[in-house]
C-alpha cells in the first residue's frame, strides 16, 4: 500500500513546516560547532584572537582580553616595546665597549696630569710669576726663566719637596705607586733605579706596560738641587715621560704646576694688569685715556691718574694710582725682582703705613 500525498492537498502550515525543520536543524548544529571552538580555545590559551575586521597580538605581560584600545594601537605599541628593548640591549653592549675604551685612556692619562692644568696663552721667552694679596687685586711678577731658575729665593722654592706631580708623567695614580715604595720625596726618587720602577709597574698591573719611568729621576736629581732651568727645559724635551726626537714648544709640567697653583702666570709686554692695584676694568679706562704701556704710565702724573679714576665713577673711589708709576717704571726698566718685593709691601696697589 503506498501513500500518495498531494501537495495540494495540505495546508499552508504543513508546508511552511516542512522548510522550517532543516532551516533550525542546521542552525542548531552551527551554535553547538561555535561552542566546541570557544571552548577549545580557552584550553590551549591562544596568541591570536581574530575577527572580520581586525586581531590583537597578546604577549604574557599583555594579554589581549585585558586591552580596550584598538588592535592598530595596541600592535604598533607591543612592536615598538620589542624594537626599545632590543635597542637598550646593544646600547648596553656598546656600554661595556666604551667603559673598556674610557679605562685604557685612564692608563695613559694617569701618567700625567695634564687634564688638570688650566690652559693659559703661550708667550715666548717670557714667564710671569703671581701670588694672591689680602686686597681685591692680585700681585703679579714678570720674570725671565732664567732670573727665576737662578735666584734661590724664586717662587719655585715655594713648592715643599714631596710634591711628586711636578714631573712629567707622574700623576696622581703614579704618585701612589710611589708612595707605596716608599718613595716620598724628590731625594728619594732621585735615588731610585728606572729599571726597577719599570719591573715594580708591570708587576703591579700589566696595562702600565706603557709608561716609561726612566725619567722621572732625572726629574727629581734637577727638583732637588734648584736646577730649575734645566728642569723646565728638559721637560719640554718629554711627552708623559719619554723622550722625542725634536723639543716640543709648550709649557713644561713644573710651569703648569706652577700655573695652577698661582704662583706663575703669563702676562703679554706692557699689560697694565701687572700693575699691583690695576684690574682688567681700570686697565680698560687707563687705554681709553691714552695710557696703554709700562712706559707711558710711568711718565704720567699720579694727579692726572687720579683725575682719570674720579671721573670713571664711584666705583672705583677705592682705587689709589700713587703707586702705580713707580711699578710700571720698574716693569718697563725689567726690574721683576725689586717690583716684586716693593709689591709685596703693598695692598690693593696703596703703600701700608
Amino acid at each position: 500500500m503506498s501513500l500518495l500525498i498531494q501537495w495540494c492537498d495540505l495546508s499552508w502550515w504543513a508546508i511552511l513546516l516542512s522548510w522550517m525543520v532543516p532551516f533550525l536543524f542546521g542552525w542548531l548544529i552551527a551554535r553547538w560547532t561555535g561552542v566546541l571552538d570557544k571552548v577549545s580555545q580557552s584550553s590551549t590559551g591562544p596568541m591570536l584572537v581574530s575577527n572580520q575586521k581586525n586581531s590583537k597580538t597578546a604577549t604574557p605581560d599583555y594579554p589581549v582580553e585585558k586591552s580596550s584600545m584598538p588592535a592598530t594601537e595596541w600592535n604598533t605599541l607591543i612592536r615598538q616595546k620589542i624594537e626599545m628593548e632590543s635597542e637598550l640591549a646593544e646600547c648596553s653592549r656598546k656600554g661595556l665597549v666604551w667603559q673598556r675604551r674610557i679605562a685604557e685612556m685612564e692608563v695613559k692619562l694617569s701618567s700625567s696630569a695634564a687634564s688638570t692644568q688650566i690652559p693659559l696663552p703661550s708667550v715666548l721667552n717670557s714667564v710671569h710669576a703671581e701670588h694672591s694679596t689680602k686686597g681685591t687685586e692680585s700681585l703679579r711678577e714678570e720674570i725671565t726663566p732664567n732670573v727665576l731658575a737662578n735666584d734661590t729665593g724664586s717662587v719655585f722654592d715655594k713648592l715643599p719637596s714631596d710634591k711628586l706631580q711636578i714631573f712629567e708623567g707622574l700623576g696622581p695614580k703614579m704618585e701612589q705607586f710611589l708612595n707605596q715604595l716608599n718613595v716620598f720625596t724628590w731625594d728619594q726618587l732621585a735615588r731610585q733605579d728606572a729599571t726597577f720602577l719599570k719591573e715594580k709597574l708591570e708587576a703591579l698591573d700589566p696595562k702600565y706596560r706603557i709608561l716609561e719611568p726612566e725619567s722621572w729621576p732625572k726629574q727629581a736629581v734637577l727638583a732637588r738641587d734648584r736646577q730649575w732651568q734645566q728642569l723646565i727645559e728638559y721637560q719640554k724635551e718629554l711627552s708623559a715621560g719619554k723622550s722625542l726626537e725634536e723639543t716640543v714648544i709648550s709649557d713644561s709640567k713644573l710651569e703648569k704646576v706652577m700655573y695652577k697653583l698661582g704662583l706663575l702666570r703669563k702676562y703679554e709686554k706692557d699689560d697694565l694688569v701687572a700693575i699691583e692695584g690695576i684690574g682688567p676694568k681700570i686697565a680698560n679706562i687707563l687705554k681709553a685715556e691714552g695710557i696703554s704701556s709700562w712706559s707711558i704710565l710711568a711718565n704720567t702724573p699720579v694727579q692726572r691718574l687720579q683725575s682719570i679714576i674720579d671721573k670713571a665713577g664711584g666705583r672705583y673711589q677705592l682705587a689709589d694710582p700713587g703707586t702705580w708709576p713707580q711699578q710700571a717704571a720698574m716693569a718697563r726698566d725689567g726690574l721683576w725682582k725689586e717690583l716684586y718685593s716693593y709689591q709685596d709691601s703693598l695692598k690693593g696697589g696703596k703703600e701700608m703705613k
